[in-house]
């Protein structure tokens, strides 16, 4: 059965809603005079039950207020305090000869969409590289019945097969070993990374961020300007030449 705290619960801290479906179903229900959202899922509930969001002022601009139903507090800095792994020998593995470059995409499967693959497109059309993507998806639903291969074929038909390159079902380790031989990271737009981000940063690979308007957009630029690398952020999408997103980074 279900266990109850014998004694009453006045403030509920939700590191996020809308990741899985109790965070979903629990935050429906007043089970705490107070309830708290914070930025493991940066989006507002936009529901009557969560009172609070916690929420980082590096991060916000200033018409965060129209982005939530609940009231935001904002603390200084992030909002979130990321988890860097301690390796032995975190560096970048990349073979790839001058004229050649890998491009990491570690985007969870849902954030995958058509502009984000114009965007890869331009960068082949306008360098004279060599552009391989190395797409590194999460995500459940691709290892459900023949999905992980309609989406490699998806991928082929739209950027060509020789240039890409998936990686799934590794372990953390093996994941990151395969970060560590990309050139550089391109982060997700409209809803961007940030383990992912700190991910190829761990491992040595500069990436290039997009910002937006509200926090699932603009957390990860924010984190690389927290580090000092601002140089690498996009402030939109819209690029004079894709190029810029390599020669930003290499």
């Amino acid at each position: 059965g279900v266990q109850t705290c014998a004694l009453p619960i006045y403030v509920v801290f939700y590191t996020d809603i809308g990741i899985d479906l109790e965070s979903k179903y629990l935050s429906n229900l007043r089970i705490a005079p107070i309830q708290i959202a914070g930025y493991g899922h940066p989006v507002s509930t936009f529901g009557s039950t969560v009172d609070y969001f916690l929420a980082g002022a590096a991060v916000e601009n200033q018409n965060a207020k129209q982005h939530y139903s609940e009231r935001i507090v904002l603390i200084e800095g992030l909002g979130i305090h990321p988890t860097i792994q301690k390796l032995k020998t975190p560096q970048a593995k990349n073979k790839m000869s001058n004229d050649e470059v890998l491009i990491n995409c570690a985007w969870g499967n849902l954030k995958f969409n058509f502009p984000m693959m114009e965007i890869l497109n331009r960068i082949m059309q306008t360098t004279k590289l060599k552009v391989k993507f190395q797409f590194l998806p999460g995500g459940a639903g691709l290892n459900r019945a023949n999905n992980l291969e309609v989406f490699k074929l998806d991928l082929g038909e739209m950027l060509g097969e020789e240039h890409c390159q998936t990686v799934v079902g590794q372990s953390y380790e093996n994941y990151l070993d395969a970060i560590s031989h990309g050139t550089i990271g391109l982060d997700s737009f409209p809803f961007c990374g940030f383990q992912s981000v700190l991910d190829n940063l761990t491992m040595g690979i500069p990436v290039v961020t997009f910002r937006g308007e509200r926090a699932h957009s603009r957390i990860s630029s924010a984190l690389l300007e927290t580090l000092g690398m601002e140089e690498l952020d996009r402030k939109s999408t819209r690029l004079n030449s894709s190029h810029q997103i390599i020669s930003y980074a290499v």
